[in-house]
């Protein structure tokens, strides 16, 4: 979703800025997990994210899941 500024910023420039949405995206626990050490409250979820994460890791800013006889996978959004 774009959206472009209607007030001026400190600048006094107009810049286009993007939202991303973090309602779906199912990377988010599994980032949090690995880069803050943060479960999701969900009582189901922390145990899946602690039992699964070790099958992820992040390289360069992204999350990658690698399987057991593959290569690094790099995971996206839907």
């Amino acid at each position: 979703m774009r959206e472009v500024l209607t007030v001026p910023n400190i600048d006094g420039v107009k810049r286009e800025v993007l939202q991303i949405a973090e309602d779906n995206n199912w990377m988010i626990p599994y980032w949090k997990y690995l880069t803050d050490g943060v479960l999701p409250e969900d009582p189901e979820k922390p145990k899946r994210i602690k039992k699964t994460t070790s099958w992820y890791t992040i390289i360069d800013e992204r999350l990658y899941w690698q399987g057991y006889l593959t290569p690094y996978l790099k995971c996206h959004t839907p």
